[in-house]
């Protein structure tokens, strides 16, 4: 179902959130649009969210901005979920057509001249991807990282994803092979499938197949908005199409800049502040490789503990959004180690420090164009080199490396050169004006 609040043929630009880890930069993005021009915006919430209030207290509390927001539309999914378990290829050849359907229907009564995604070869995007370029409406992607067909394998390793019956290996050879890889170790033989096999045979059906379904962003996008030249490199060695690829920088580096400037003119202090981003628990998908810890909550006290160990300076500890920690436990921690857990966006945090531990995230690209000292803590072995070109930056991958990389990563300083920085993001405070500027010079061309 879809709610349409203006019924004026205005020229709109749509926006795809499908996931809540996109919701404040999409949002942004169409906050900016709506302020600065007269086109009128629309936001398309897909499956993770809902009609309720609850999802209208997200988008009304997410920015100050959202005021210029004019027109939100908030589409529902899976309307047979009871079939879900039995009939996946079903639902999403149903899913498919709801959306085609609910799309159309806005087409008939909105101009769509563009549509903006944080993504086109994820959840259902790959859906829109399709009937958007069938549609004729230019596509720009604002994404927030690339990723290829190493990090895919890493996510999926012992997931359902994992093709285990005959049957469906027989099916996916004979009509889906490009979705496979095959895999040899020590240990043993799998075969993984990038989709699971009805998603696999519903791009079969419907005729959504990305161009390349092993990398992220391999859809019928027509620009990238790109936050770097790293990014810039990384989508180029995908084998991405350089005459796609815009560097504008991000809504994000905009709002380190503002954080700052406004640090500096409160804070005059010289103290390390250390900001440990905890990774997501991958215990139960990629624990055997994590061979120093027995689970999450062990290896949490032993890095602490080592912390601790070789400095008293300050220690906050922000959660990965998909983590849900116990506030008990959390207040133990913060009690034994003298730590902090702060529930303020990453980008603020870092702002805010000297120093930068994580774990093969993404946001240590921010870290790296403040030119902080980055210690990447690999605790699954994913094995990503996608930082290795970067200065003041060190990669461990056990307990005992993380122990003797600890005083050199203390000793670090910010003395990167400004180009060093920019490579890794522009934090200029215009990047929200170069992101304007390229929609609107789309927007031009049509």
């Amino acid at each position: 179902m879809m709610y349409i609040i203006s019924q004026r043929m205005a020229p709109t630009i749509t926006i795809h959130v499908d996931n809540s880890t996109y919701l404040i930069p999409m949002l942004s993005i169409g906050a900016i649009i709506s302020k600065n021009s007269k086109f009128d915006v629309v936001i398309i919430l897909g499956r993770q969210f809902d009609h309720s209030s609850k999802t209208r207290k997200i988008i009304d509390n997410t920015t100050l901005q959202v005021q210029y927001l004019k027109n939100i539309d908030i589409i529902s999914f899976y309307p047979f979920s009871k079939f879900r378990e039995v009939y996946e290829l079903f639902n999403h050849i149903v899913n498919f057509l709801q959306i085609k359907f609910s799309l159309n229907t806005m087409f008939r009564r909105k101009k769509v001249v563009l549509t903006i995604f944080p993504a086109d070869n994820r959840f259902d995007y790959s859906y829109y991807s399709k009937i958007y370029s069938s549609s004729e409406i230019p596509l720009i992607i604002v994404p927030n990282w690339f990723a290829g067909k190493s990090e895919i394998l890493g996510t999926k390793h012992n997931s359902s994803v994992n093709v285990q019956s005959n049957l469906r290996l027989f099916f996916l050879r004979r009509f889906r092979r490009d979705y496979l890889e095959f895999i040899n170790d020590n240990e043993e033989s799998r075969v993984i499938s990038c989709k699971t096999f009805s998603e696999s045979f519903a791009d079969l059906i419907l005729g959504t197949t990305p161009p390349n379904p092993w990398i992220l962003h391999s859809g019928y996008s027509d620009f990238i908005l790109i936050d770097s030249e790293s990014m810039r490199d990384q989508a180029l060695e995908l084998g991405f199409n350089n005459n796609k690829l815009i560097v504008t920088g991000s809504i994000t580096h905009d709002t380190i800049y503002k954080e700052i400037n406004r640090f500096k003119n409160s804070n005059t202090s010289k103290s390390i502040r250390i900001l440990f981003a905890l990774p997501p628990d991958f215990f139960t998908s990629r624990g055997k490789f994590c061979l120093d810890y027995s689970n999450q909550t062990q290896m949490i006290e032993l890095v602490l503990t080592a912390l601790r160990s070789k400095t008293k300076s300050s220690v906050t500890i922000s959660l990965h959004p998909s983590t849900n920690f116990d506030e008990i436990f959390k207040s133990q921690l913060e009690n034994k180690f003298n730590v902090f857990f702060s529930n303020q966006p990453i980008e603020i945090l870092l702002a805010n420090s000297t120093h930068f531990l994580a774990s093969v995230s993404s946001t240590i690209r921010w870290a790296l164009s403040l030119g902080i000292p980055v210690l990447n803590f690999d605790f699954y072995k994913f094995d990503y080199i996608d930082y290795q070109k970067a200065k003041n930056y060190i990669r461990v991958n056990s307990h005992e490396e993380f122990l003797n990389a600890l005083d050199s990563f203390l000793q670090m300083g910010g003395e990167k050169s400004l180009d060093e920085k920019r490579y890794w993001g522009n934090i200029d405070g215009n990047a929200e004006q170069r992101i304007l500027n390229s929609i609107f010079k789309v927007c031009r061309s049509i």
